[in-house]
């Protein structure tokens, strides 16, 4: 095995841990994110007695949700990718063997609604996150 077909055989691995990572990530903000919800919705009070309060929960519940269903979107993507990915390089390393080659690093495409859902997901995390910090400091001094 020369140096080019390990350069290669390292890029493939760190580009499948790299999905990897993102797919746990993901997962673990989901999670995180769908506790927040569960215990805002049984514990919201209703001592704030601000006329914009509500209006400001009520984004902070709907960005918590939203995020929440953006999210599954990636995941899902990210292991269909990965699924691809696999598919790909058997049919590559299965071609190599014919032809008496190294086969090539294959990598899968990640579609655009993919990456687009993951970063709408994660701006909705940090503007639900900011509404329940203006939540937190109207509830602290009312």
């Amino acid at each position: 095995m020369d140096n080019s077909s390990r350069t290669a055989a390292e890029n493939v691995r760190m580009h499948n841990e790299y999905a990897l990572t993102r797919h746990a990530l993901l997962k673990h903000f989901q999670v995180v994110s769908a506790m927040i919800l569960v215990l805002l919705t049984a514990f919201h009070s209703t001592s704030v007695t601000h006329p914009v309060y509500p209006w400001v929960y009520a984004s902070a519940l709907v960005s918590l949700a939203l995020g929440i269903l953006l999210s599954a979107i990636p995941i899902r993507g990210l292991l269909s990718a990965l699924k691809s990915s696999h598919l790909k390089y058997l049919q590559e390393a299965k071609s190599a063997i014919q032809n008496d080659r190294e086969p090539v690093p294959v990598f899968a495409d990640e579609r655009t609604i993919n990456v687009f859902c993951e970063k709408a997901a994660y701006m909705l995390w940090i503007c639900a996150l900011c509404a329940l910090t203006v939540c937190g400091v109207w509830g602290a001094f009312a």
